[in-house]
C-alpha cells in the first residue's frame, strides 16, 4: 500500500510540475538557444530617434548673417578643455561660406576644412564638404567639436537656419569616428 501511495504522490507531483512549467512558459515567451562551435561577438546597439529625413535640398535661398559685421564662433578648445567664444569680422559681401571661414580661422588659423557647397533650402542648411574634413586628424572628440562649431556658427548667426545637414562629396559623412547620414540632420535649432 505504501508503494501505491508513493507512486500516486509522484505522479501528482509530476503533473503539477508539468502544468507549472507550461504556465510559466506561457508567461515568459519562447526562448531559443543556438550553440556554435566558434565564439561570436555580440554588439548591442541603440537606435536613436531622429527627425524625418530630408532627401535633397529644394530651391536654394539667399541668407544674411544676423550681424552684418561679425560672426560669433562658439567652440570647445581642446587644449584648455573649456568652451570659448571668438568674434570673426565679416564684410557686407559675406556669403554662405563666411561662417565656415570663421570656424577655420578661429580653430585652425587657416582654411583647413573646405566645402564643395553650402545651400540653404526651407530652413535646412546643407554643407557638402570635400575630403579635407577627413584630414583634420584631431581624434573623434576633436572632429566632433569642429562639426559642432560649424553647425553652431550657422545656427547662432543666421536666423533662417533651423537644421544642419552634412555630407562629403555628395555622400554620407563617414570618417571612421563619426557616421552621419546626409539625409539626417546633424543638429537642430
Amino acid at each position: 500500500m505504501k508503494k501505491g501511495i508513493t507512486f500516486a504522490v509522484a505522479i501528482i507531483f509530476g503533473m503539477f510540475m508539468f502544468i507549472g512549467c507550461a504556465i510559466d512558459g506561457e508567461k515568459e515567451g519562447t526562448v531559443q538557444s543556438t550553440v556554435t562551435s566558434e565564439p561570436t561577438l555580440m554588439v548591442e546597439t541603440t537606435q536613436i530617434p531622429s527627425p524625418m529625413p530630408v532627401q535633397t535640398p529644394g530651391a536654394p535661398q539667399e541668407f544674411t548673417y544676423d550681424d552684418p559685421a561679425q560672426i560669433i564662433v562658439r567652440y570647445h578648445n581642446e587644449e584648455t578643455q573649456q568652451e570659448e567664444e571668438s568674434t570673426y569680422e565679416i564684410g557686407e559681401d559675406a556669403g554662405n561660406f563666411s561662417a565656415l571661414d570663421a570656424v577655420n580661422a578661429v580653430i585652425f588659423g587657416e582654411d583647413k576644412v573646405k566645402a564643395n557647397s553650402i545651400v540653404l533650402s526651407e530652413g535646412n542648411l546643407f554643407i557638402d564638404f570635400d575630403n579635407s574634413i577627413y584630414d583634420i586628424n584631431m581624434g573623434s572628440s576633436g572632429e566632433g567639436n569642429v562639426l559642432e562649431a560649424i553647425a553652431d556658427a550657422y545656427l547662432n548667426n543666421v536666423e533662417e537656419v533651423n537644421a544642419i545637414y552634412y555630407s562629403v562629396n555628395g555622400e554620407d559623412y563617414s570618417s571612421g569616428h563619426i557616421i552621419q547620414g546626409k539625409d539626417q540632420p546633424f543638429k537642430l535649432r
